[in-house]
């Protein structure tokens, strides 16, 4: 029902007639089952950990929704932890995390996004056991993830055009010439340590380090969409 966008309303009444005890936050676990699931050992690795578990299998597909008993400050955390203690009752292949959800009736919206995921996992290479959903939304968003690119642009897009224009200038100068600190000074008729600076604001801004290459694509993909997405809208920054 989850996985299926099962209104919150018909969620919440399936999992308490299952017993679902957790009160806290919830994302989902998606892979490969094993030959022969162990349910009963993944509720108590779970519940060691303070949390509890709903597991489905779909076919060759495993599905558990981690739900921790109470509100903790960092969910995202704890959350991992559980998933990685479950990761061996997996089967082999690519295993996704969802992103963290607020209560179990908005788990269909971490499902989404942990399945749209694993569909487009074969796009890179060595990836953990389990993978945040969240670091591939470019692929995600190309293949055509509507929750994907959303998220690009409230994660990224968003706080750029937020804050200062001078900002967002830099960072486009410096995505469209490679990383190249002197090319985006020269660009810009700015200093190279201006264009360090701005960079550091920048990394304030969004909570990620542009000059890492990975980050370098996922803002500019951000970038690209939010613009797009302005112009369709009609909207004027």
């Amino acid at each position: 029902s989850i996985i299926s966008g099962e209104t919150s309303q018909e969620i919440n009444s399936r999992v308490a007639a299952l017993g679902w005890r957790a009160d806290g936050q919830v994302a989902v676990l998606l892979g490969t089952r094993l030959e022969s699931p162990d349910p009963d050992l993944i509720r108590k690795i779970a519940r060691k950990l303070d949390g509890d578990v709903l597991i489905g299998v779909q076919g060759r597909r495993q599905v558990v929704v981690i739900g921790l008993l109470t509100h903790a400050e960092n969910p995202n955390k704890k959350i991992l932890e559980i998933a990685l203690s479950l990761k061996d009752l997996f089967g082999a292949g690519d295993l996704m995390l969802g992103p963290t959800v607020a209560a179990v009736s908005d788990s269909a919206r971490s499902a989404k996004a942990a399945l749209a995921a694993l569909s487009v996992a074969a796009s890179r290479e060595g990836l953990t056991r389990p993978t945040l959903a969240d670091d591939l939304l470019p692929e995600r968003m190309l293949a055509g993830d509507q929750l994907a690119k959303q998220t690009l642009i409230n994660s990224y897009y968003l706080p750029l055009v937020s804050g200062s224009q001078d900002l967002l200038t830099t960072l486009r100068a410096y995505l469209e010439h490679g990383g190249s600190l002197e090319a985006t000074a020269k660009s810009l008729f700015v200093h190279a340590n201006t264009v360090r600076y701005r960079l550091r604001r920048i990394q304030e801004l969004i909570g990620e380090d542009v000059t890492d290459a990975r980050v370098a694509f996922v803002v500019q993909t951000a970038i690209v969409v939010g613009l797009i997405s302005d112009t369709e809208s009609g909207v004027r920054r």
